[in-house]
């Protein structure tokens, strides 16, 4: 486990408009994106601080536009590339964000199947991170027998997972230190 991440190749995108505007052109709307956060953390070219303060700071700023509790968020899109020190990471700052929670936070690593699509794989985390609040099932994480997760954190295994989720977190962090969290709502 975790020996390293495989590239994939996929497109994706995301049509981002009004509600209103979405109703009078008669489109199915998705879901709903409640907010977003940024930040950058230099720490190193292609890794990230052991302690994950730049994701810590990009899922609090995802939260607060999104004028949401820690609480309210169902599931999370990690950013998994199956790397040690990504992994330890970012469950470092999932555990900071989530910590005193006291139900259940599905995770998934959706790079387990897709492979890290570099420059798209945003994107196509977005999408089936939509995908899965429309459909209420959760992709798993695949080849993934030992997680380095604990409670509160369930990280899904299992194809075709059906959990109620209404809030779920999608997160990017890139090259450089680059990191975009996502919130999105289920319509």
């Amino acid at each position: 486990e975790r020996a390293g991440m495989n590239l994939g190749e996929c497109a994706a995108f995301l049509v981002l408009e009004t509600r209103t505007h979405a109703e009078r052109r008669g489109a199915n709307c998705c879901a709903t994106l409640r907010g977003y956060g940024l930040s950058c953390d230099a720490h190193h070219m292609t890794a990230p601080p052991p302690d994950g303060q730049g994701a810590v700071r990009a899922m609090l700023a995802a939260l607060k536009d999104a004028k949401l509790t820690a609480d309210a968020i169902d599931l999370v899109n990690a950013h998994a590339t199956a790397t040690p020190q990504n992994d330890a990471a970012e469950t470092q700052a999932l555990t900071s964000v989530f910590s005193g929670r006291t139900r259940p936070l599905y995770v998934t690593g959706t790079k387990s199947m897709t492979g890290h699509c570099l420059g798209a794989a945003g994107a196509i985390e977005a999408v089936l991170t939509v995908r899965a609040l429309q459909t209420q099932i959760i992709p798993p994480t695949i080849h993934s027998q030992n997680s380095i997760l604990e409670e509160p954190f369930f990280l899904v295994q299992k194809p075709q997972f059906r959990a109620p989720i209404q809030c779920a977190m999608s997160n990017s962090f890139a090259f450089g230190g680059n990191n975009g969290v996502l919130i999105f709502q289920k319509n």
